[in-house]
C-alpha cells in the first residue's frame, strides 16, 4: 500500500499552468477542468518519474490510483474555485478546494489501512459504491498511469460510508 502521506509529498501545480488552463478554453472549448487535466499532464508525468524511479508496478499498486485522482481534484478545483492571477483570495480557494480533497483522499486510504477484518467486505462495498464512473469518462486515466487500480473515486462519498458503517 501506497503511504498515506504521498499526496502531500507530490509537486503543487502552479497558478501560471492553471491560469494557461483557463485561458486555452477558447481555443478548444473544454471546460475549465477539462482543459486544465490536459495541461497538467507533463507535470503529472513528472511527479509520476521521479516517484515511480523507472520501477514497474504491480496490479495492487495503489501509485495510480492517487496520481490519476489528484490530477483530476486539481483539474475539478480549478473548475469549482477558479484561481486568478493577481486575486489571491481566489488563488486561496483554489489552493483550499485542493488541500481539502486531497485531505479526503488520505483520509479514506488511511480507514481502509486501518480497517479491521471483520469489517473489509462492508468497506469494499463502501469503495465500490464510491467509485465515480461518470467522471472516468470525462477525465480518463493518462496513458502512463493505466492499469487496473487506476479508478477513479469519490472519496468523500466513501468516507461518509465508512464512517457511518463504523459508528
Amino acid at each position: 500500500m501506497i503511504s498515506v502521506g504521498i499526496c502531500n509529498t507530490l509537486t503543487t501545480i502552479s497558478l501560471v499552468t492553471l491560469c494557461f488552463a483557463s485561458a486555452s478554453l477558447a481555443d478548444e472549448k473544454l471546460s475549465s477542468a477539462e482543459a486544465t487535466y490536459r495541461i497538467i499532464e507533463s507535470q503529472v508525468k513528472n511527479d509520476w518519474d521521479r516517484l515511480a524511479n523507472g520501477k514497474p508496478l504491480d496490479a495492487d499498486n495503489a501509485m495510480p490510483l492517487v496520481f490519476y485522482n489528484r490530477a483530476v481534484v486539481i483539474a475539478m478545483c480549478t473548475e469549482e474555485a477558479p484561481p486568478e492571477d493577481g486575486n489571491l483570495e481566489k488563488t486561496r480557494a483554489n489552493q483550499q478546494c485542493i488541500s481539502a480533497k486531497l485531505k479526503e483522499i488520505n483520509d479514506v486510504m488511511q480507514l481502509v489501512s486501518n480497517t479491521p477484518p471483520d469489517k473489509r467486505e462492508r468497506v469494499s462495498d463502501c469503495v465500490t459504491r464510491g467509485h465515480d464512473n461518470k467522471n472516468e469518462l470525462r477525465f480518463p486515466p493518462y496513458e502512463f498511469l493505466r492499469n487496473p487500480s487506476a479508478q477513479l473515486f469519490d472519496f468523500k462519498m466513501i468516507h461518509e460510508c465508512i464512517l457511518a458503517m463504523t459508528h
